[in-house]
């Protein structure tokens, strides 16, 4: 019982830093839409070891994905990545972030300032150090007590449903501390005139003393869900052990709603773990913002170097 109180005291405590996380892109503007929250129990499954939450209904039913989509290049050269939007720093850059200023790095902890280096010494950065394919990634480093956020925002204000896969390449093993620990991978934020807040991340959490797992994460937040009359944070565990020492991939297929009409679902390396339809994933007046983070507070050892690659926003389930 004491873990699962202090996974659940260490995210309350991340609120007080999510709020000041304000990204400067210039693509503004909040989904339209939102309207009366539903009634509806939702319809959510777990696979892979997750653990749905409660009220939902089990299912093994697949999503259903959008049609269309286009093709973007990677990073200003390489060879291209399917999508609307995507990169594989194979320029040597990191100005694929920023195209159509839709996006951009965002680091330090806590807040964020714009650019490569954070307020806390955080620092994101083309790489040949490690490479998913081409000869490019992104390195994210921190202290124990920092973050870096790699941010997409413009193609998640056209479409209200898409798919977001990046790569991810942990060179070695690392571990959280006590209580207000936390370490966040990934995250759909929504933004609006007075809050700026995640609501679904993708965390690394203490499965024992000495190892991490994959989780999924629902933001303690001023409205209810993701089911309705749901509120407070939730973890959704999986049996998926921290990979180290190769490439692992994450897609998730994302759909912003104000009310209870969203869904997300996610793959790790192929396998569906999660998928939750009829969830509320943004605030009703709000925005989505989806980033690729390595958002840490009590992890060690420090620095903690991550590495991406090959990151893609489109229509549909890229390779499918």
């Amino acid at each position: 019982m004491l873990k699962p109180l202090l996974v659940a005291i260490s995210f309350l405590l991340v609120s007080f830093v999510a709020k000041a996380d304000v990204y400067a892109s210039t693509a503004g503007g909040a989904h339209a839409g939102g309207g009366r929250a539903s009634t509806s129990s939702g319809t959510t499954a777990a696979t892979g070891g997750g653990t749905a939450p409660t009220g939902g209904t089990t299912t093994a039913i697949g999503g259903t994905s959008s049609s269309g989509g286009t093709t973007a290049a990677s990073g200003g050269g390489g060879t291209p990545l399917q999508g609307l939007w995507s990169t594989g720093m194979e320029d040597g850059t990191m100005s694929a972030w920023y195209a159509g200023g839709g996006g951009g790095e965002f680091n330090g902890h806590p807040g964020s300032t714009a650019g490569s280096v954070g307020n806390d010494g955080s620092t994101s950065a083309a790489s040949r150090e490690q490479a998913h394919s081409g000869a490019w990634s992104a390195k994210l480093t921190i202290p124990s007590n920092g973050a870096c956020r790699l941010v997409r925002q413009l193609e998640s204000q056209q479409y209200a449903e898409l798919y977001y896969s990046a790569w991810y390449y942990f060179p070695q093993s690392y571990t959280l501390g006590g209580p207000g620990s936390f370490w966040m991978l990934m995250q759909w934020k929504s933004a609006t005139a007075t809050a700026h807040d995640p609501f679904f991340m993708l965390v690394a959490y203490s499965a024992t003393p000495s190892t991490l797992n994959l989780g999924l994460a629902w933001f303690p937040l001023p409205v209810d869900g993701p089911l309705p009359g749901q509120s407070g944070y939730q973890l959704f565990p999986s049996n998926i052990q921290m990979p180290v020492g190769r490439w692992f991939q994450v897609e998730t297929r994302y759909k912003s709603a104000g009310d209870f009409t969203g869904a997300i679902q996610m793959w790790i390396d192929g396998v569906e773990v999660y998928h939750m339809e009829n969830v509320r994933t943004r605030y009703p007046d709000g925005n989505t913002i989806w980033s690729v983070t390595s958002y840490a507070q009590g992890l060690s050892p420090s620095p903690v170097v991550i590495y991406v690659d090959d990151a893609v926003i489109s229509q549909t389930r890229p390779g499918q």
